[in-house]
């Protein structure tokens, strides 16, 4: 029983740092926005933040109430997340999305590169924004996907 608790005890601190920053970088986001403050960078993306980091505070939240009202059920989960078998699932699914992200990388500098001696057209400020995009979110899908697939062999 000692493990829910301290589980619980953990999405508690986490939901409370991360609303006491969502709020602090919300606020400042917004505060800046108003006074028309120059900072060099768009000061939506400080609000953007604080909403981000707002969100992880509601999943925490979530977690923890869930912990709360079924502790047999988090007593199975934290049993889970300790295993053995699921620390390597997800250790391989890490490495799956590293290289992802390494290859994409890669493919960025390599055609900035070429692309600075006109072999290959110049991409534009969009293309670019896309490319580094992808270099978040297929990684991400890939360590997701690598999990699920470890899950089912």
């Amino acid at each position: 029983m000692k493990t829910i608790e301290k589980y619980k005890n953990q999405q508690r601190m986490y939901a409370q740092l991360f609303l006491i920053a969502g709020i602090v970088c919300t606020g400042a986001g917004v505060a800046i926005e108003t006074t028309n403050i120059s900072l060099g960078i768009d000061p939506r993306l400080i609000t953007g933040l604080g909403i981000l980091l707002l969100g992880l505070s509601l999943s925490a939240w979530l977690r923890f109430y869930s912990a709360e009202k079924r502790p047999q059920t988090t007593q199975r989960m934290v049993v889970a997340e300790s295993d053995e078998r699921m620390t390597a699932i997800k250790n391989k699914a890490g490495q799956r999305g590293f290289w992802t992200s390494m290859a994409i990388i890669y493919g960025l500098l390599m055609w900035e590169s070429i692309s600075s001696n006109d072999s290959l057209p110049i991409l534009s400020a969009d293309a670019r924004w896309y490319w580094l995009a992808a270099a978040v979110v297929l990684p991400m899908a890939v360590y997701i996907g690598s999990i699920v697939q470890g899950n089912r062999e």
